[in-house]
């Protein structure tokens, strides 16, 4: 559409105010210095380039809109004085604010210290609080429209054009604000909230610590299609001046679901207080007498990676108790995050399960093949890798994690002597046994060195971590798993069982609670014990746990050789390196040193039926060779909506997945998902729906299906008339 002229001005003045010189000019007007003869002060006067097409309307919108911004009486946000009408043109009259725009900073001095960018962010978010507060939109929140004073204090300006909530339709006033700036939702589908201008402060803020737009391009529609369909690149990523603790905030505010965002500037605020000044917000919490879980759990959230890996691992396990169409929700929990999808039908079609036949390429029908707890487990322990892989004590991190997967792994390979029927249950249970130990290590770097020294000094480090957390590993452990929706016996599970010997379980609960128990104690042998040490950890291990689960001194032993070998071959899809694990070393040494107490003979493992002593040798004779992929289909990455080709080879791989499925015996809903997933991977659909005939209504009304939104969607009864 095109836009009238700018406006030409009548001898240096507007109505009563006096025309110095211009200050800037932009898309949507000029700025000018002028002077107030009336109230004898100094002011900015933005002239307003009105939409020809819109005409009178735009502009009684925009004058409207002064009135209610004129109440925005803040210290971040700059004044608007006075406006009004100048040969049909509108004006702003604004408070005069000496200093630089953010944008001319950034130019001048590149990317900011990060407590200094944080600084000018929250002063952002102040300012946003303050308008949302009074029913105001930014819309348009960018470097441009943020003056730094001469003190340092950051000032929004522009309220002035921003869309009342309740103002001009959307569809007719077409794009406003800066494509480099705006929310994904914005873009695709013209809808502004509040959340949407969290996300333009969140693109201002990783400017700030990268000195670039986290969106790039040569057009604008390149741009565009970036903020709606590609992930950011952390700022740690870019070359910024960030950490990984700021890096999860950034990294919250450009998530492109508003849902998943903030939920309001205030929010946003709060995590960078909590990041700049930690003392004030421990400070704060104790004087509202908040418990210590509440305290902890809020000071992780607003960590780097924690809420991303809770609200991801909270959907999955929300499928996991889900009696109806789970394997759909499962499947949609995990496409939601392209790159945990590309690993995770990666590590499906390892040799470690090339005995389901063929390739796979969907997630769908990995569900149906490999069943619904293993692909489970396997999602949970990707996004563990992922998430929990940074920061600056990154190695002793990796360790951990590492350490935790091998408990999982040791679990596994027990199930059927401890008579569990569901080994990836196991594997989970074993994996966070110790879910406090290691959110600690992560979230709360300082209190697990004060810990650690107190466990130098003698201290058991149960006790240790009580006296400076307020709380055990166990309770804190507990109190995170409940937060992520894990099931009953799952919590259950994180408790460590009475000293002395294990009676004979009596139940599911209860010898899952045990094997997770011995596994993690397996594990700690391993990475704590001296070489003389550990013969009598595992004897005192196989004493406890040995009448009660039935379990050996021998299979204890076998169980960890072939653990080692499962960790080697898992390496590259995990992406660790075992060799710069010093558990690993410390596991592989064990396991090569001669064993003093041989295997039981002819006992098995794990259910598979064969004998310890030709497993182990299997185990062995491959662990330390590189991973083997199958020669499987290529699955979607997080370039492939942009990329035909890609597109192209998912749609085939979906296609083949298709014609496999067709020869199995598979229900009719399960050979659907994998056609809708197909489509919506490898077509690059924003939705996909299958609807079905309703006779009664004579109506096609969807049944299921994948992409933005889709659960608001569908509940609200999605339909097609056939008339």
């Amino acid at each position: 559409m095109a836009s009238s002229p700018a406006p030409t001005l009548a001898p240096q003045t507007i109505s009563r105010f006096q025309l110095v010189r211009p200050l800037g000019r932009g898309a949507q007007g000029t700025v000018w210095l002028a002077h107030d003869p009336q109230l004898q002060r100094d002011v900015a006067i933005k002239t307003v380039t009105v939409d020809a097409h819109l005409g009178s309307s735009a502009l009684r919108a925009l004058l409207d809109e002064a009135v209610m911004v004129g109440r925005l009486i803040h210290p971040n946000i700059v004044t608007l004085f006075d406006a009004g009408e100048h040969d049909g043109f509108p004006y702003l009259v604004f408070e005069l604010v000496p200093g630089n725009t953010l944008a001319a900073v950034l130019r001048e001095e590149g990317p900011l210290p990060a407590p200094r960018a944080a600084t000018i962010a929250m002063q952002i978010l102040a300012a946003l609080e303050c308008a949302h507060r009074n029913g105001v939109v930014h819309r348009d929140i960018k470097p441009a429209n943020v003056m730094i004073t001469e003190n340092g204090t950051a000032r929004v300006m522009d309220f002035g054009i921003a869309a009342v909530l309740s103002g001009i339709d959307p569809s007719q006033a077409g794009f406003q604000g800066t494509p480099a700036y705006t929310a994904p939702e914005y873009a695709s589908d013209r809808r502004f909230t509040e959340r949407s201008d969290v996300f333009s402060a969140g693109m201002v803020l990783y400017e700030m610590l990268t000195g670039r737009p986290a969106a790039v391009g040569e057009t604008v529609f390149q741009v565009l299609h970036q903020l709606v369909n590609e992930p950011f690149v952390p700022p740690t990523n870019a070359g910024g001046t960030s950490d990984t603790a700021l890096d999860g905030i950034v990294m919250r505010a450009l998530a492109k679901d508003p849902t998943e965002r903030f939920a309001s500037a205030r929010e946003m605020a709060e995590a960078l207080t909590a990041y700049i000044e930690p003392e004030a917000v421990e400070a704060d919490a104790e004087s509202k007498n908040s418990s210590t879980l509440e305290f902890l759990l809020r000071r992780m959230r607003h960590g780097s990676d924690f809420p991303a890996l809770s609200t991801t691992i909270s959907a999955v396990n929300r499928a996991a108790s889900s009696d109806k169409e789970a394997v759909s929700a499962l499947s949609s929990s995990i496409l939601k995050d392209f790159a945990l999808t590309n690993k995770l039908l990666k590590l499906v079609n390892t040799a470690s399960y090339g005995q389901y036949g063929g390739a796979i390429s969907t997630v769908s029908r990995a569900i149906m093949v490999l069943g619904f707890e293993q692909v489970r487990s396997i999602a949970i322990t990707l996004m563990l890798f992922d998430h929990l892989q940074s920061g600056t004590q990154a190695e002793h991190l990796k360790d951990e994690v590492l350490t935790s997967y091998f408990s999982g792994l040791v679990a596994r390979e027990l199930v059927s002597r401890a008579s569990i029927r569901d080994a990836e249950e196991a594997f989970i249970c074993a994996m966070f046994h110790n879910l406090g130990r290691l959110l600690t290590t992560f979230y709360l770097h300082e209190e697990r060195e004060a810990i650690a020294k107190l466990v130098q000094q003698g201290r058991d480090e149960g006790a240790a971590a009580a006296q400076v957390l307020g709380l055990s590993y166990q309770a804190l452990g507990i109190g995170v798993a409940k937060s992520w929706n894990f099931p009953a016996k799952m919590v259950n599970s994180l408790r460590a069982p009475p000293p002395g010997k294990i009676p004979t379980p009596t139940n599911e609960v209860d010898r899952l609670r045990a094997l997770a128990d011995l596994a993690s104690g397996l594990t700690a042998m391993i990475r704590d014990a001296t070489p003389e040490q550990r013969p009598a950890r595992l004897q005192a291990l196989a004493e406890r746990f040995g009448e009660g689960l039935g379990i050996e001194e021998g299979h204890l032993r076998l169980a960890v050789q072939n653990a080692v070998g499962e960790l080697a071959q898992d390496n590259g899809i995990l992406a660790f390196k075992t060799s710069n694990s010093p558990f690993f070393g410390r596991a592989k040494a064990w396991v090569e040193a001669p064993a003093p107490t041989a295997a039981p003979a002819g006992s098995t493992v794990a259910g598979t039926g064969l004998t310890s002593a030709t497993r182990s040798a299997e185990r062995l004779a491959n662990a330390f060779d590189a991973t083997v992929i199958v020669d499987a289909p290529p699955v979607a990455v997080d370039a492939a909506r942009t990329d035909s080709v890609k597109r192209q080879a998912v749609l085939s791989a979906g296609i083949q997945d298709i014609t496999n499925a067709l020869g199995g015996e598979y229900a009719l809903n399960d050979l659907l998902r994998i056609i809708v997933e197909t489509m919506y991977r490898g077509i690059g659909f924003t939705r996909v729906l299958l609807c079905v005939r309703d006779p009664q209504n004579n109506a096609l009304k969807a049944r299921f299906g994948l992409g933005r939104d889709l659960d608001a969607i569908l509940k609200r009864g999605f339909s097609i008339p056939l008339s």
